[in-house]
Parts: structure tokens; C-alpha cells; sequence
């Protein structure tokens, strides 16, 4: 996933790739993450792997489709899990980038009432509640397009409709109309001159 990306790198697409953003969480504590998903009461295998617990999460975002809004509950009770810094993979070690610690530092003090104190919170940090929003917003402007095309071909097929039963003998009504407004122009015309 972030093969060959420094720590900078890794952390500024945290900031700007909700998509990563939420495995980024998930890679770091998924053991966590699985937590909190079972305080929900959905159950996961033993041991699930990070994408079924991604699977899980995805759920509650395309929830969206049926009207439902699960913004905060998966920014700040699914994904609001403990950084951990020692971890082997790409997502450990992220203390000693300087950027990162700026962000702990500024949300530390904008937010000095957090669960846990002295604890670094990725999803509080990266902005979860915005980041998981934009992925929403993106499942929801997909569904409006979807909504949108599917009136776009209903109206098209209704106006379709409209004209083809407006044919007289395979004509269309404006132009037989067209054609009789013509001839009777055409006949009023004669009729003028002859008088």
C-alpha cells in the first residue's frame, strides 16, 4: 500500500485520501478497530483480517444509500482507536515526523478534554469526522448521479414515448400539422388570387 513513501509522504496522504486514511487506522490497531465494530454488535471472525474489518467499515459508510448518516459514529466510535508506534508495517514510527507531532501537539491543545489522555488518536487527528464525511459524500454524490442518470433516461424514454405515439402513419403529428397548415395557406392564397 505505501511501498517506498517516506513517513512525510505517508502522512500527508493520511490528510488528503480518506480511502487511506481509513486503512491507514485499520493497518495500525486492528485488533481495535475489530473491538469497537463488535461493541456495535456485529460479529467478525476470530482473528478477521484488516479487510474484512475495512468490509465492515464500508458497510457503515454505504449505509448512506438508505438514508443513514453513520459520519460520527464511524469516525468517532470504529475508527477512534490508539496509535500504536511500534508497529512493524508502514503506519508505525510516525512519532519521530515532525508534521505528525505538530498535528498531536495542536489537537492536544484544541481538544484537552479527549478520551484518553496523553494518547495520540490517529482518527481524532487526521480528522476522521472529515475524512470518513468525504468518503460519505462520495458514496452519496455516486448515488445522486445514479439517481440523476436513471431520471435522465426515464424522461428521455417518456419523451421518446410521447413522439412516437404522436406519428400519424409513421409521420410525426408537427410535421402532418406543418403540412396542413401549409396546403391551407397554399389554398387560401389561390383562393385570394381567383377573387
Amino acid at each position: 500500500m505505501a511501498v517506498g513513501m517516506t513517513k512525510s509522504e505517508i502522512w500527508k496522504k493520511v490528510k488528503t485520501d480518506p480511502n487511506f486514511m481509513i486503512n491507514f487506522i485499520i493497518d495500525n490497531n486492528p485488533a481495535a478497530v475489530d473491538s469497537n465494530i463488535q461493541a456495535q454488535g456485529v460479529t467478525l471472525p476470530a482473528n478477521p483480517s484488516n479487510a474484512q474489518i475495512r468490509s465492515e467499515i464500508d458497510a457503515y459508510i454505504n449505509q448512506i444509500n438508505e438514508g443513514v448518516n453513520n459520519t460520527d459514529l464511524i469516525a468517532n466510535d470504529l475508527l477512534a482507536v490508539e496509535y500504536i508506534n511500534t508497529n512493524p508495517n508502514y503506519t508505525g514510527g510516525m512519532e519521530s515526523n515532525p508534521e505528525f507531532m505538530e498535528a498531536v501537539e495542536n489537537d492536544r491543545a484544541a481538544n484537552p478534554n479527549n478520551k484518553i489522555q496523553g494518547s495520540i488518536w490517529i482518527a481524532v487527528i487526521a480528522g476522521a469526522v472529515s475524512a470518513v464525511g468525504g468518503v460519505i459524500n462520495g458514496v452519496q454524490n455516486k448515488k445522486i448521479a445514479e439517481i440523476e442518470q436513471e431520471k435522465l433516461r426515464e424522461k428521455l424514454a417518456y419523451q421518446s414515448e410521447r413522439f412516437e405515439s404522436g406519428k400519424v402513419f409513421g409521420v410525426p403529428m408537427v410535421v402532418v400539422l406543418s403540412m396542413i397548415g401549409f396546403f391551407a395557406f397554399v389554398s387560401y392564397l389561390a383562393y385570394k388570387k381567383k377573387s
